[in-house]
């Protein structure tokens, strides 16, 4: 049977109503495409008329810790795939493999680290039922009753469900939970490839745009009209997407330096139109580029820090506040310069942003680039529209291995 013979691939998720007043659930209309971050919420002690049994491929996210369940036992997050949709699970022991699984597809916000994320889902809404329960108040505190789920069907999800009014005063009330959606998996349009900007630098009339967490550099002639962009794929990791950005970027006249968490790496613009890219060092962190020099910041103070691996930690004041990269022995050195350790601090800043030497100010907005003139003139530049361009990469001992030979 060929997939036009087959029957449509479709899921029903359950949206709970502070997703839908936080904003993070669109109202969403029969026909209209959505995606969503989901969660597998096993089945518990009572079935639901929302429950489904599926089967799907699990896979641990290795390296994250387990969180206690109200029960009592342990919980560890698995990433787990089926036929078109993906979703986080907890489960109560390791599993790797096949798994079959009886629950409820819940839309959420989030893993707190992107790396644990499943691939948003997208369909087309094909029904929409507002989920109800009945809930019993004791006191000033609200039980619901299990099994007492009611399923209206709708054709538009509700406005915001926090400025209903419940009447307390009744013993048992009944009050939306949030709404049930089936999508069709397949009937929906393919997404057009877009460049997601991180951050920008900027030395004269060439800018340099890093992507988001893609190792993807963009080089934008700004001298010539329309402005020329050139794309290079760096040798470097893909990052989990966390924050708006992943890397920094430095520009100089001959080329610019990128910085991570993990590393930084130098590149070399060439009259040719090649880059060649070296690994300096394997350190990263918040940088500065200062008078030609790249500079790490360290943490200036103590304080708690949320872990993967460990959830909450106490973490220390870094010893140096600052280091700078020695270019000849490739090593971070410490800087105890006062007035110099003053001075790189103050010019910290988002890296989204970039001012060059005539006060030309580049700036990422969404998925474009903008250029403000000092004269007050913008010019907007759609970074999807570029070239390809050609990339050496210049293989190098981490300095780890070369102090142990």
């Amino acid at each position: 049977m060929n997939r036009a013979e087959s029957p449509r691939r479709t899921l029903r998720v359950f949206v709970p109503r502070w997703v839908i007043d936080d904003g993070s659930f669109p109202r969403a209309s029969l026909g209209d495409t959505v995606d969503v971050l989901l969660e597998f919420a096993a089945t518990g002690e009572f079935p639901s008329p929302t429950d489904e049994t599926v089967d799907a491929i699990a896979r641990p996210a290795y390296g994250r810790e387990p969180v206690e369940h109200p029960a009592g036992t342990l919980r560890w997050l698995h990433l787990v795939h089926g036929d078109g949709w993906s979703s986080g699970w907890w489960s109560d022991r390791p599993r790797t493999g096949s798994v079959r699984l009886t629950g409820t597809f819940v839309a959420g916000l989030g893993f707190s680290f992107a790396v644990d994320e499943p691939n948003r889902v997208r369909g087309r809404v094909r029904r929409l039922h507002l989920v109800e329960q009945r809930f019993k108040q004791v006191g000033r505190t609200s039980h619901l009753i299990a099994r007492s789920e009611q399923l209206t069907e709708i054709n538009i999800t509700p406005g915001k469900f926090f400025s209903e009014t419940i009447d307390s005063d009744a013993e048992v009330y009944v009050a939306p939970t949030g709404i049930l959606v089936e999508l069709d998996l397949d009937d929906v349009p393919g997404e057009p490839e877009t460049f997601i900007p991180g951050a920008v630098t900027a030395c004269d009339d060439v800018g340099w745009v890093m992507h988001r967490s893609d190792p993807i550099l963009l080089r934008i002639d700004t001298a010539v009209t329309p402005p020329q962009i050139v794309e290079f794929a760096m040798p470097l990791t893909i990052e989990p997407p966390d924050d708006l950005w992943t890397r920094r970027v430095h520009g100089d006249p001959h080329g610019c330096w990128v910085v991570g968490d993990h590393d930084i790496h130098r590149c070399d613009y060439a009259d040719d139109g090649t880059v060649t890219v070296e690994r300096y060092c394997t350190e990263g962190g918040t940088s500065v580029l200062h008078e030609g020099n790249v500079y790490l910041l360290g943490r200036p103070e103590a304080g708690l820090y949320s872990n993967r691996r460990y959830g909450v930690v106490d973490r220390q004041a870094d010893h140096h506040p600052l280091r700078v990269l020695d270019n000849m022995s490739r090593r971070l050195e410490p800087v105890t310069d006062a007035p110099t350790v003053q001075k790189v601090l103050a010019l910290a800043g988002r890296a989204d942003r970039a001012t060059t030497t005539d006060g030309t100010r580049w700036m990422i907005d969404s998925t474009r680039a903008i250029v403000e003139k000092p004269d007050g003139t913008k010019q907007p530049i759609t970074l999807s529209e570029h070239v390809a361009g050609i990339v050496r990469w210049a293989p190098r001992l981490t300095s780890e291995w070369e102090s142990e030979g």
